[in-house]
């Protein structure tokens, strides 16, 4: 891409800068190339003639400008400069450079591939300069070099300069052999110390240990300070390497007690504290026996100097004998990490005390039965049963078995049973009704609710939701013939159970799964008065299994789920016949029967129980010899054509139901 363009003041030459770092020159009669100059190293963006046109300058993002003879190609000059206004210049065709610099802005690379400064014009002599330790000001450096392993410190230099030469690149360099543990990290360097000026230089020095049984170290830190014009000056520091070295103190000790230990005392003898130390112990009981492993221990700090006592639990079958010992390694998990072993250590043993160890565990062993049966009669679902014996066929069938043991144990558990009126074999067929056969559990149902059952085909994708039918009695109190029970897969999540459970038809469905968490999701889904699902938790399963009255739990179950209007007793239009299954209604059947005849009007919604109200009038009045009562139902027909043809022998009380007209409620 051409990035500049200029003709020549004659228009003889038109010269392109492009993105490529060259400069091309154009024939504008017949548009060919003349000649390409190469040497910015990078993109050309600018470029002008001289007035006379005998030379061009070219700008480029080197940072430099050149200049040349359009004529020859040839490289007259090239300037280039700094931001802080240093700059040279070089007339390459009289071989004379000129800068205004302070010794930076010229710099040539040497043999070995390090960047060094072009020294400044001759006759110019090096800088005396004066070198002494100083305090850096930072908090860090200390009055000796005394790093700690992995930590560092200041090291503080006054460099003055006293003659009347200036210092060009001062730098501070050390001098290390290859196993030297001390690490110098220079100051940034200093460009120019004029006559009279001090240097507070400031670095820094680490100490870098073995990383196994490190051990301190005293050396000296070889350093040089190196300037443009000069010699190097040497500067040598005492200095002093700290790390935590570990001992022990003493030989390691059996303690007996209610638990075996073995005690073995460290200290830290080093001059740096030891971070989140871990012990390991290894163990020879006896000669022959595999080495074993004890507990580790953990101690996150030990000061310089500091001493602490580690207790490692012996395992029960292990026994020491004369010639056991002991390895015992630590290990430094901060940084640097460190370790140390101290392998075949003898162990002094404890002498055994008998006859303390034998009151003692006659004296355990009476404490640790009272201490049983003091938390069988203290616990809490024994003190909650004991104070609530309802609670029993609420708890839930993951509770049952913990809560029969301790009922045994209290003997308290026929008590329980009586005052709930429920007999033994029900809590123990409700106890192993989890882990029964489909069919057996729907068979106990059955057998509790008094209903026939049957195998239907499976739901859902393969069958693989199995399903029983119920048929239930006449005397059950909701508008049921029957239900069905469904057995999930332990492994459908609830939105899979449904899924394939699709259409049950209109009857109750007992979805029994097998697990509380699978009972809990699937409750939260079923639980919508738009379906005929019925998902009993772990306490309303308890509850119908427990019952005393099976069949009034069961009704309380399925009436908790599904949505009333489709269960009600008074869904049948002609009103409930049965005096078992008609609900309340006491009181009003009280104020119409035992009162002085008069008339009265029954005004509500659908289903809610008017007809079966007069149905349970009739049935009273049937037996009053001196009352004669007729039901009749008028439905859309004229009133008065009703009454007519009703019979009237002595005193009629008529109860008439008429249908509503349209958006009225229905009346009698």
């Amino acid at each position: 891409s051409v990035w500049s363009l200029v003709f020549s003041p004659d228009g003889r030459w038109p010269a392109a800068g492009s993105d490529d770092n060259r400069v091309r020159l154009w024939d504008p009669a017949t548009g060919d190339l003349v000649r390409t100059l190469a040497g910015h190293g990078g993109w050309v963006s600018s470029l002008d003639f001289s007035p006379d046109g005998r030379w061009f300058a070219s700008g480029s993002y080197d940072g430099t400008l050149r200049l040349w003879d359009p004529t020859t190609g040839r490289l007259l000059g090239i300037l280039f400069g700094s931001r802080d206004g240093l700059w040279a210049s070089c007339r390459v065709d009289l071989g004379r450079c000129r800068r205004y610099d302070d010794g930076t802005l010229l710099m040539r690379r040497d043999a070995s591939g390090r960047v060094r400064p072009v020294p400044l014009p001759a006759g110019l002599g090096p800088a005396e300069l004066t070198i002494e330790p100083a305090e850096s000001g930072d908090e860090t450096a200390a009055p000796e070099l005394s790093p700690g392993d992995g930590e560092s410190v200041s090291v503080g230099l006054r460099i003055r300069n006293p003659g009347p030469e200036t210092a060009y690149w001062l730098d501070i360099h050390q001098e290390r052999e290859a196993q030297d543990p001390f690490l110098f990290t220079p100051p940034p360097r200093r460009v120019r110390l004029g006559p009279g000026e001090t240097w507070e230089a400031t670095g820094a020095v680490s100490y870098l240990a073995a990383g196994h049984e490190p051990q301190g170290r005293e050396g000296t830190l070889r350093l040089h300070l190196e300037q443009a014009h000069g010699d190097p000056i040497p500067i040598e520091l005492p200095i002093r390497g700290r790390v935590p070295e570990l001992a022990l103190t003493g030989e390691p000790e059996q303690i007996r007690g209610d638990t075996p230990t073995l005690a073995v005392r460290v200290r830290n003898v080093g001059e740096q504290a030891l971070r989140e130390a871990e012990f390991q112990a290894r163990i020879h009981g006896r000669a022959g026996e595999s080495e074993r492993s004890l507990a580790r221990i953990t101690e996150d700090l030990i000061p310089a100097g500091g001493e602490i006592a580690l207790s490692f639990a012996l395992p029960d079958d292990l026994e020491l004998g004369p010639d056991g010992q002991l390895t015992l390694i630590a290990h430094e998990r901060s940084y640097p990490p460190h370790d140390w072993r101290f392998p075949e250590l003898s162990i002094r043993l404890a002498p055994p005390p008998w006859p303390l160890y034998a009151g003692l565990g006659v004296f355990l062993l009476a404490g640790a039965v009272l201490l049983w049966y003091l938390r069988q009669y203290t616990h809490p679902l024994t003190r909650r049963l004991a104070a609530e014996p309802a609670v029993l066929p609420r708890l839930g069938l993951a509770q049952l078995d913990q809560a029969r043991d301790l009922l045994r144990r209290t003997r308290r558990l026929d008590t329980v049973l009586t005052a709930n009126d429920i007999h033994g074999r029900w809590l123990e067929r409700a106890l192993r009704f989890q882990t029964d056969s489909h069919a057996d559990q729907v068979a106990w149902l059955a057998h509790r609710l008094g209903a026939d059952w049957q195998r239907k085909e499976g739901l859902g994708p393969d069958g693989a939701l199995e399903r029983f039918d119920l048929a239930l009695g006449e005397d059950f109190p909701l508008n049921l013939r029957g239900c069905s029970v469904v057995f999930p897969p332990t492994d459908w999540p609830a939105p899979d159970v449904l899924s394939g459970l699709g259409r049950i038809g209109d009857q109750p469905c007992l979805v029994l799964a097998e697990n509380p968490r699978q009972r809990a999701d699937l409750g939260q889904h079923c639980r919508t008065p738009d379906n005929w699902l019925v998902a009993p938790q772990d306490a309303e399963l308890s509850a119908l299994l427990l019952a005393p009255d099976p069949v009034g739990a069961c009704a309380r179950l399925i009436a908790g789920s599904v949505k009333v209007a489709r269960i009600s007793p008074y869904r049948t239009g002609g009103g409930v016949r049965k005096e078992s299954a008609f609900f309340g209604r006491t009181r009003i059947i009280s104020d119409i029967q035992y009162r002085e005849p008069a008339n009265y009007l029954l005004v509500g919604g659908r289903q809610l129980g008017k007809s079966s109200l007069l149905r349970a009038l009739q049935r009273r009045y049937e037996r009053d010899g001196n009352v004669d009562c007729r039901y009749v139902s008028v439905g859309l027909a004229p009133i008065e054509s009703k009454l007519a043809r009703t019979l009237v022998p002595r005193f009629t009380l008529f109860f008439a139901l008429s249908a509503a007209r349209s958006g009225q409620p229905r009346g009698a």
